[in-house]
């Protein structure tokens, strides 16, 4: 595919130099701006040894300059999904340079005296300049590297598709981090190689899309979790989008035709991975794969689906990570094929498991996960169905877990069932909708933080949480002995948490108003908890089961 402005030569030679290349709080950034940012960051960068830079910053246009400096200072760029101390000591050990909002990193480039800029040449194609991790939805995360040829001819293949459905002059937001490979590629490195403006802060919740320019309508790119909060509330007032791109997971169709309704805008699916980039798109959920220009195609003999394009950096078939089934109009997935486990010496499928398990009137959704201990066992997790939360009410977890096991010994010997059950309202996902092996296994932790949540009935500004309150639970460790009992520090933790996650609140916690603890919370209970918020003030939440528990208001400061 062929780009207007391809990454290796982006800022060398004649360009227009007005033209704006990011958004930023202050107004546009001009293309010349950009170009000595990125050169005076590049001059600083060839100070220092090594040949690989660890970068984590928050911004897209810092993100974007540190990016380019590296590369054309010579250095390959390993993304962490994560600036934690812990993360930054790692990073610090492994690549001796860190930028951005890494703890240790060094002055961002704007910080770092210019002197006279010199010419910036063209990038070496093939040379790696970029390092990813995995999202670890089916294990431990790994590196994965990529050159620059790679990503430009993902790019290509992208634009051919979504050009033609992309206003001119239309800027491009995102809902989802650019430290993971799919904010990277659609957030900043398309609109860079096709002439849009990014927008540099990433949108953290519903009310700052009306923040976003309209006279030309964005792109946004987003994932089926941000989608879900829209779909559950609409959108802001004064919203206007001119296309909409997800990724991460599957799309539930009746979210889709709720934003879309409500947007008045297309929405398409991205198919693809950290390893593959991205390989197909779709309009409609459920429907085929399409295979985005120059990515070819095929079903192996096991079912594997297998692809061949420029973006993979190797020549002929490479398999993928999953299975699939060729259709008239494209493929349809399958599943995932590296998904079986050994138990007691017998192997089984955890598809097949979760597949059975979904069959059953008792459940909507259903993962299972191995667990490693004393002995190898695996657990389920699941989101009841509408009789299967009936049944939860009335005969409780274990009794339901019992049920399950007894649906599934129709089909599997006995010694490969799950022996533990966790029931959830929603399946535990990251920021672009995977549901990773870690958050399953952390529900079967021996002292987890937070209660699981049994049902979520949600409506505009207001969320109602049935939460299991098990003994396994770390607040009552000490708290107290022969009567144990959650603490008010517990509940006000669950609020917050759960009242984040719920409304997007991205503020710090100023204080709490109002505050009652009127009856003690004991494990083995169900209660309900109601969180309301209003935007910009404060959440307000409600304990209770028979009565209440505890009430009161939380203050959060307006995020910066």
């Amino acid at each position: 595919m062929n780009l207007d402005t391809p990454l290796a030569t982006l800022l060398t030679g004649r360009f227009d130099g007005a033209r704006p290349t990011a958004l930023g709080p202050q107004g546009a950034i001009d293309a010349q701006r950009f170009r000595d940012d990125v050169a005076s960051g590049a001059a600083w960068l060839a100070t220092l040894p090594g040949s690989t830079a660890a970068l984590y910053d928050s911004d897209g246009y810092r993100f974007a300059v540190w990016l380019l400096a590296c590369w054309h200072a010579g250095r390959s760029v390993l993304l962490p999904a994560d600036n934690r101390p812990a993360t930054s000591a790692a990073l610090a050990a492994e690549t001796g340079v860190l930028l951005g909002e890494l703890a240790g990193a060094g002055a961002p480039a704007a910080a770092v005296p210019p002197g006279p800029l010199a010419p910036l040449a063209p990038l070496e194609r093939q040379r790696v300049v970029l390092r990813v991790y995995t999202s670890g939805s089916t294990g431990r995360p790994v590196l994965v590297d990529k050159t620059l040829a790679q990503l430009e001819a993902e790019i290509g293949a992208i634009d051919a598709v979504l050009a033609p459905r992309v206003a001119a002059g239309a800027a491009v937001a995102g809902t989802v981090s650019h430290q993971h490979f799919y904010g990277l590629m659609f957030r900043v490195l398309w609109p860079l190689a096709t002439g849009r403006a990014l927008v540099g802060r990433m949108v953290r919740y519903p009310e700052e899309l009306a923040l976003l320019p309209t006279a030309v309508p964005p792109v946004l790119v987003t994932s089926p979790v941000f989608l879900k909060i829209l779909g559950d509330g609409g959108l802001p007032p004064g919203t206007r989008l001119g296309l909409l791109l997800s990724a991460g997971s599957s799309l539930a169709p009746a979210i889709a035709r709720a934003v879309c309704a409500a947007s008045g805008v297309p929405l398409y699916e991205i198919y693809g991975s950290a390893e593959t980039g991205a390989v197909a798109v779709r309009r409609e959920p459920g429907a085929d794969w399409q295979p985005l220009p120059g990515i070819g195609i095929r079903v192996a003999a096991d079912g594997r689906l297998e692809l061949a394009a420029p973006q993979l950096g190797a020549p002929g078939w490479q398999p993928s990570a999953d299975r699939a089934r060729p259709t008239a109009g494209g493929f349809e997935l399958a599943g995932r094929v590296d998904r079986l486990a050994k138990i007691a010496d017998k192997r089984v499928s955890l598809d097949r498991l979760e597949a059975a398990l979904e069959a059953t009137p008792l459940a909507a959704e259903a993962r299972v996960v191995v667990l490693a201990g004393a002995r190898t066992e695996l657990g389920a997790v699941l989101t009841p169905s509408a009789a299967g939360r009936a049944e939860l009410e009335r005969r409780g977890p274990f009794a339901l877990g019992r049920l399950l096991r007894r649906e599934l010994a129709r089909e599997f010997e006995a010694v490969v069932l799950p022996r533990r059950f966790r029931f959830v309202a929603e399946l535990p996902r990251d920021p672009l909708g995977k549901v990773r092996v870690t958050d399953l296994a952390a529900l079967f932790a021996a002292a987890r933080r937070r209660p699981l949540v049994a049902a979520r009935e949600a409506t505009p500004g207001r969320v109602a949480l049935r939460l299991q309150i098990d003994r396994s639970l770390a607040c009552f460790a000490g708290h107290f002995p022969g009567q144990p009992i959650v603490p008010g520090v517990a509940q006000l933790e669950w609020a917050i948490g759960f009242g984040r996650e719920a409304f997007g609140i991205g503020g710090e916690f100023v204080g709490v108003d109002a505050l009652k603890f009127q009856r003690i919370i004991a494990p083995g209970t169900t209660v309900t908890l109601v969180l309301e918020w209003r935007a910009g003030a404060a959440l307000s939440f409600r304990f209770e089961s028979d009565g209440p528990h505890s009430t009161g208001r939380i203050v959060f400061a307006a995020p910066t």
